[in-house]
């Protein structure tokens, strides 16, 4: 009787411990994160004061970074050849601009990158290339477009060539059509896509063209662009009532099938979710996150939940936003920079993130290695 009764109390424990450890692993929501992650960083600095932008191109184990500049509008291009390494400062040329807002860059020759620059207060689309046998940097061409202040590396219409999408504060926005020798002439978009902020690509009617959604300031709305396959587009407003886009990015955060869209703003919102349900979108405040610059997703726990990462340009941490089926806790990484221009993610394995920032005061751009602990 006495064994039996041993017996059942070794049982009761052994099944108290297993619901113990199986509040542990499931019960993730109740977590406070910053126990679960481990992240660290390097940082490397620039001969510039202050980056506004970075180019990120990945080809196997390389990485090249062009980094804009904001004074004397500067490009600096950093090189890392293995995943263990450190960016290295390559090549730099200092550009007749004003300041430089946006840029990309893409391979357009065995040897070759060109480089697309928008400079706002110059008014103006560099477009550079560099050899990387020579070392050497040319500019072969250059537009006059009012207020340019996002750019995109994208087919358009649909001839195998990259072309060069441009978002504009000033009279519209515009497309830069690839001539099939990297050579571009300039095509106006329409006079209804006005103060462009921000331009995020999508093929939202599945038609298999490229439309795209932009950030209208002067119409306060977000505007989705319909792509006929030709580079001509069909306005319509979406969502209105949006102001002081700075970042966002389209992503079914919910699961639900429907796309929805997350803002950052630098207005008393902060950052918004833009619901979607079968076209018409709900707004939802996400987290207390002052001037959010730049947001991106990752599955945190690798369960097709997409968390967000967010950076401000008034605090000294990254914020996580850990999604469990469209609720968000938050959580800060500390990474010690202070106004942060963009945010990039990039996913090595499993739970396993690098993280680029760039920063406007320090000059330094930083590279987070972000690890999540399985639980």
């Amino acid at each position: 009787m006495k064994l039996g009764k041993f017996s059942r109390q070794i049982g009761l424990l052994l099944i108290l411990i297993f619901l113990l450890y199986s509040g542990r692993v499931y019960a993730s929501d109740d977590l406070d994160l910053k126990n679960y992650l481990k992240w660290s960083k390097t940082e490397f600095k620039t001969r510039a004061s202050s980056v506004t932008s970075f180019a990120r191109l990945i080809e196997n184990e390389k990485e090249i970074l062009f980094l804009g500049c904001y004074k004397k509008g500067r490009i600096e291009m950093f090189q890392k050849l293995e995943a263990k390494e450190g960016f290295r400062l390559v090549k730099s040329i200092r550009l007749d601009l004003d300041d430089i807002r946006d840029i990309k860059a893409f391979r357009s020759g065995v040897d070759q990158y060109t480089i697309v620059v928008a400079s706002e207060l110059s008014n103006k689309i560099q477009v550079l290339e560099y050899v990387e046998s020579t070392g050497q940097w040319t500019k072969p061409e250059s537009f006059r477009i009012s207020g340019p202040t996002s750019l995109n590396i994208v087919d358009l219409n649909n001839d195998g060539y990259l072309d060069i999408l441009v978002g504009s504060t000033g009279s519209g926005s515009f497309w830069l059509s690839n001539d099939k020798n990297v050579r571009f002439q300039k095509k106006l978009i329409g006079s209804a896509f006005l103060g462009i902020e921000q331009i995020r690509l999508i093929d939202y009617n599945e038609d298999g063209f490229t439309d795209f959604i932009g950030a209208s300031e002067s119409r306060k709305s977000l505007i989705l662009a319909l792509n006929d396959g030709k580079g001509k587009f069909t306005p319509k407003d979406i969502v209105t009532g949006i102001t002081g886009v700075l970042d966002f990015l389209i992503a079914d955060v919910d699961i639900d099938c429907d796309l929805d869209i997350v803002v950052a703003s630098h207005n008393s919102k902060g950052l918004l979710l833009l619901k979607n349900d079968h076209g018409e979108f709900t707004e939802k405040k996400l987290g207390d996150i002052k001037n959010p610059t730049s947001i991106q997703t990752l599955d945190l726990m690798g369960d097709g939940n997409l968390s967000l990462v967010v950076s401000s340009f008034d605090e000294t941490y990254l914020t996580l936003l850990y999604n469990k089926k469209g609720d968000f806790k938050q959580a800060k990484l500390e990474v010690d920079a202070r106004e942060i221009t963009k945010l990039e993610v990039k996913q090595e394995s499993k739970g396993h993130y690098k993280l680029l920032t760039s920063s406007f005061s320090s000059g330094k751009f930083a590279e987070i290695e972000l690890n999540v602990m399985r639980y």
